[in-house]
């Protein structure tokens, strides 16, 4: 999908059998996640001592990665996040792979957990009261955008809130595991 039309497409073979190593390596890392919520990151600064604390804040990030264990890293940072997440979260017929990542995700409780079911007006909630709240920009949603030759419809939900409750958009520096 993302290199068949562009000059890469003949490292494809090679690509999908190191995404398939990587695949099976962040499988492995959920059910010992340890390392995860320990990942270096940079720019954690725009949401604790530099952010203006009259103001939510909106952490936009991307589904790359071990970034399941970003939350528990930040948290363990001092960042008090809220994080949405699919309402899978909650239901205990969820597949066992599905429930490990949101038990990472919610580590030793350093992060409060929103289900999409909220709405927006709950998720603009967050930000209303001066929160941080952690929002995936790219999942599939109705605003088309350009992306890498082709164009996509992703949610519009983060600028969206940001704008509506005038909060500042940070994202946070690469992590390594």
């Amino acid at each position: 999908f993302l290199l068949a039309h562009t000059e890469r497409a003949a490292e494809i073979p090679e690509l999908s059998r190191a995404y398939t190593e990587f695949a099976l390596l962040r499988g492995y890392r959920r059910w010992h996640p340890r390392h995860l919520i320990r990942q270096p990151a940079s720019g954690v600064e725009w949401l604790t001592t530099k952010r203006d604390p009259d103001r939510g804040v909106l952490l936009s990030f991307l589904h790359h990665g071990q970034y399941d264990g970003m939350f528990g890293s930040l948290g363990r940072q001092g960042v008090a996040l809220h994080a949405v997440v699919a309402p899978e979260a909650y239901d205990k017929a969820t597949d066992v792979q599905l429930r490990q990542h949101y038990k990472v995700v919610d580590r030793h409780k350093l992060v409060t957990m929103i289900p999409t079911s909220v709405g927006s007006a709950g998720l603009a909630e967050v930000l209303t009261q001066k929160k941080i709240l952690a929002i995936a920009s790219d999942v599939a949603g109705g605003t088309a955008v350009p992306f890498l030759g082709r164009e996509l419809h992703c949610a519009s939900g983060a600028p969206r809130f940001a704008m509506q409750t005038n909060s500042p958009v940070v994202k946070i520096g690469r992590a390594h595991v």
